[in-house]
């Protein structure tokens, strides 16, 4: 699994969310492996070309691709995107509540039904990709 959580793509940042750095991951990730990463805010206009072509790259590069959204109060615009891609995995896969719920998870905050309600993305998001 690679997680990538970085800094905004600017500057020495940017090519983290170039194709040819997804491309790398891919490579190094086995045929199970599962990439995930922080893909901006859908609501920060002059990042949103950003998280389209990041979506297109992924998809140019894996055969599953999900966008999900989580509530950051922390961040200036409070809905932050991700992007997970995978070989294997489908996120929304029909055992996916048992999976998560076999795993006795103690979390305070997640649990299958956000988990699916994360995958279920705004219009404009949608739109976006």
């Amino acid at each position: 699994m690679i997680l990538i959580d970085s800094t905004d793509p600017v500057g020495p940042a940017e090519g983290l969310f170039r194709r040819e750095f997804l491309a790398d991951c891919r490579s190094a990730l086995g045929e199970d492996g599962i990439l995930c990463l922080q893909c901006e805010s859908p609501w920060i206009k002059s990042l949103q070309p950003v998280i389209s072509q990041v979506h297109a790259d992924l998809k140019a590069l894996f055969p599953i691709v999900a966008a999900y959204t989580a509530a950051i109060q922390t961040y200036q615009a409070g809905l932050w995107m991700f992007q997970l891609a995978s070989n294997k995995y489908e996120p929304l896969a029909a055992d996916a509540d048992m999976q998560i719920s076999s795993r006795n998870l103690n979390c305070s905050y997640y649990n299958a039904g956000l988990h699916h309600a994360a995958f279920m993305l705004p219009s404009f998001v949608k739109e976006l990709l």
